[in-house]
């Protein structure tokens, strides 16, 4: 088993969106990209870091730490993957696609 991160870029924008879509990520997250996410990605963002989830080498979810507010050095963790999710509702979803 082998789990890595590197970062997201606009390549993966089409499919991170698929995979939220693909179990229903809206329902269950306040959000699906990080809050201060304009749809531009900026090399010395400071806002957040956005990272695809790579396993076995195989792309399965992504990501990201953001800040709080712009002041403060508080980060929140959000992440949502597709394949090999331990969420129940995850779960029941997978066996339908």
């Amino acid at each position: 088993m082998s789990v890595t991160l590197r970062p997201f870029s606009s390549i993966d924008l089409k499919q991170h969106i698929a995979w939220a879509e693909a179990i229903e990520a809206r329902q269950y997250m306040s959000h699906i990209f990080p809050k201060c996410f304009d749809g531009n990605f900026i090399e010395n963002n400071t806002h957040f870091r956005w990272y695809v989830i790579i396993y076995n080498g195989a792309d399965v979810g992504s990501v990201w730490l953001e800040k709080q507010n712009s002041d403060a050095n508080v980060i929140q963790f959000s992440n949502f993957r597709l394949r090999n999710c331990t969420n129940c509702y995850c779960k029941r979803r997978h066996k339908q696609l």
